[in-house]
């Protein structure tokens, strides 16, 4: 088998798209040249993986892949922009990639803040709580917001929030019932 310090790299796919990522200086300063995978490494296209999908399929990265992979399946944002695995994909993308450092959660925690002001106003305007999530998730989802995934988690557990707060309220019709008995 061979390990990554001895690979000599995936010359054969420098022209693929889809060995390209394009990711933030700093994660890729991190990542550097580690690509961990749970399965024997492929050296050559004439071991039978001539494409990224074939090596993928053969080597079994332990890194997240924005075109192969759905990063919420394996990741999960909570409030001030904290990160979480929810998959050892996940955890090894985080912990290469440093994905939970301050100044990165952060600029997620400003981004969600943001977005919540932005409910908020959408709200005075008259859009239901549920109507003004449903248009920033459209934004994000058509990739129109920075950190789009930890925007979306964050507006869930807002919305999920605001649901056991309005259960927790008794309605105006059990007020007036408890104000009879």
């Amino acid at each position: 088998m061979v390990n990554a310090e001895e690979h000599p790299g995936y010359g054969w796919l420098a022209y693929d798209w889809r060995n390209v990522i394009p990711a933030c200086s700093k994660c890729n300063t991190y990542k550097a040249n580690q690509f961990p995978v749970a399965e024997q490494r492929i050296t050559s296209p004439v071991q039978g993986c001539a494409t990224t999908e074939d090596i993928n399929a053969h080597e079994a990265p332990l890194l997240l892949h924005p075109y192969f992979d759905k990063p919420s399946d394996a990741l999960k944002f909570g409030e001030k922009g904290v990160v979480t695995a929810k998959s050892p994909r996940g955890k090894k993308t985080i912990e290469v990639c440093r994905l939970d450092r301050g100044p990165f959660n952060t600029a997620r925690d400003r981004e969600q803040v943001a977005v919540w002001r932005e409910v908020n106003e959408l709200m005075n305007k008259g859009h239901t709580l549920p109507d003004a999530i449903q248009i920033l998730e459209r934004r994000c989802a058509a990739g129109d917001e920075p950190f789009s995934l930890a925007i979306i988690d964050y507006l869930y557990l807002r919305l999920a929030e605001q649901i056991e707060e309005l259960k927790a309220r008794p309605t105006a019709a059990e007020k007036l019932l408890a104000t009879r008995a």
